[in-house]
């Protein structure tokens, strides 16, 4: 509530010719993001049809995906002069939880196995973002409803 009732009665100065310079350099991120995105597809396919070998899961490279899909959207969204809604930061919250929780599935995966403690803390973390992602899915399901 606090934040929402924030105000800026300042007069920012932006220096002529600024805007095009982050349009130009939003065209650019959107375009290496496309080919991030593709690039990073093709390796998925190729890793789950056993063309190629990495030392990467196929959930990482899924993971990376997503983050980098969701990065687009957003850059996209901005330089098309759209706002971003309530419904776009539940959604928000929501993904940050599924990558928080895989990020503890990650380190978890990466330990040495005589890392029991780490091992289990890791895993406890996990566990606890299912449960955030499981608990802001069910209010995300009752606010539509309503």
């Amino acid at each position: 509530m606090l934040e929402k009732n924030l105000s800026n009665n300042c007069y920012i100065y932006i220096p002529r010719g600024i805007e095009q310079g982050v349009c130009h350099l939003n065209n650019v991120a959107i375009s290496l993001l496309e080919g991030f995105i593709k690039l990073k597809e093709k390796i998925l396919r190729n890793v789950l049809s056993c063309k190629l070998f990495t030392g990467n899961y196929p959930l990482l490279l899924e993971h990376i995906i997503r983050e980098a899909k969701l990065y687009y959207c957003y850059v996209a969204m901005l330089q098309n002069g759209q706002n971003i809604t309530m419904d776009d930061k539940k959604q928000v919250e929501l993904f940050g939880n599924q990558i928080m929780m895989e990020h503890a599935l990650f380190i978890r995966g990466l330990l040495d196995p005589t890392e029991e403690e780490l091992i289990t803390t890791a895993n406890d973390f996990a566990q606890e973002y299912k449960k955030l992602l499981e608990q802001a899915r069910k209010m995300t399901a009752q606010g539509r409803a309503n």
